[in-house]
């Protein structure tokens, strides 16, 4: 039997499983967070399945989870490691710029529910690698930490369920502050584009709501998802089998039309402009990221706000930070409506949280009503 280590647990510190198939790498890791007072490792392992034992065993608040672990699909860890642990963040890490399979094995594993992931550095000395995981990992334990912290304290309150990663019941808020304004008429046919905005908890939140969007859906749906340049196809590409719209990563010049969702290829910013046809197109530019984000929210909401005026909607969902709410902020002034995520449903609540503390969004939904929203919104007809 398997001792209870929750009763020796420290306070304020979180909790750390190292899994990695490279001892070395393990190491490395151990060595950047050790010099955190607030991070403590628990334990590691070297395969999926001693590791899985060692969760369940340990119960550590996140997980650093290897990519490449040859014993087992890590999609499949998270799934069982989050039957049984319903609060365990996991990361994944992978060796390098990944090949196709990794990439593959990456957006799968995200989708079922790992928090977020990071690329190690490789060939490059000790320091140098250790300086890269604490500046990469950090931010992100630190994150999921004060996720957990939170939920644990409103699941005390009775404010919340321990099934944080269900749905609530449909709910619609409307937000209201001195600048809000409300729309004129949210009911419309005048409206030309859906745009999105999404980072962290983005690709398990775009597969349960793409798909979900009917073939008649009468807009295209611009998105900006943070990811780095060679994981935006294959996840443009794993939503298209899912989905009853056509989706793709963009394309410079792609002219945009209903039935299709345009998923920002990573490393460049999106934008939407108007030809001398009338017809809508997609540009791409190598401006200098924003929010440290390349493609960032902003630069297509912006550029959104200047060519729709009034006749976009812009959700904003789950990720960490504050990409998007100045650009959601300008297509709430050219009077277009305005769509966060709730707390509750996301999985960091840092930009739709930014986008409703401005005062500039219109109406606060769950996750799983967002797709119904925009087919009421719309008129579609099912």
């Amino acid at each position: 039997m398997t001792a209870d280590t929750s009763t020796s647990r420290k306070k304020n510190v979180t909790n750390i499983l190292i899994i990695d198939r490279s001892r070395s790498d393990c190491d490395i890791i151990k060595k950047a967070l050790e010099d955190s007072p607030d991070i403590e490792v628990t334990g590691t392992a070297i395969d999926g399945k001693s590791g899985l034992t060692k969760a369940l065993a340990l119960k550590p608040d996140i997980v650093l989870l290897d990519a490449g672990i040859e014993d087992y699909d890590p999609a499949e860890f998270v799934v069982e490691s989050l039957n049984e642990l319903e609060q365990l963040g996991i990361i994944l890490t992978l060796n390098g710029a990944p090949d196709q399979k990794m990439v593959q094995r990456t957006i799968a594993t995200l989708e079922n529910g790992a928090f977020d992931f990071i690329e190690k550095l490789q060939d490059a000395p000790e320091e140098q690698l250790i300086e890269s995981l604490k500046r990469k990992l950090l931010p992100k334990i630190r994150t999921y930490t004060i996720k957990m912290y939170s939920r644990i304290a409103k699941m005390v309150s009775g404010e919340s369920k321990i099934a944080d990663r269900k749905q609530p019941e449909m709910r619609i808020e409307s937000v209201s502050g001195p600048e809000i304004i409300k729309p004129k008429q949210q009911l419309s046919t005048g409206y030309k584009v859906v745009t999105i905005g999404v980072s962290t908890g983005g690709p398990e939140a775009l597969t349960r709501i793409i798909p979900l969007i009917p073939p008649s859906f009468p807009l295209p749906v611009l998105i900006v998802l943070h990811m780095p340049v060679h994981f935006t196809a294959s996840m443009a590409s794993d939503l298209n089998k899912k989905s009853n719209l056509t989706v793709k990563e963009s394309v410079e010049g792609d002219v945009l039309k209903p039935g299709y969702v345009f998923l920002a290829r990573g490393g460049q910013h999106m934008t939407v402009k108007k030809g001398a046809g009338g017809q809508y197109f997609l540009q791409h530019n190598d401006d200098p990221p924003e929010h440290g984000c390349r493609p960032s929210v902003d630069a297509l909401f912006r550029s959104v706000s200047e060519t729709f005026k009034e006749s976009a909607i812009a959700v904003i969902l789950t990720g960490m930070g504050i990409d998007g709410a100045k650009g959601m902020g300008l297509i709430k002034q050219s009077g277009s409506m305005t769509i966060a995520q709730d707390e509750e449903s996301s999985v960091v609540w840092g930009m739709p949280e930014a986008a409703v503390k401005a005062g500039i969004v219109d109406e606060v939904l769950p996750l799983n009503n967002i797709p119904e929203r925009l087919i009421e919104i719309t008129g579609v007809k099912k």
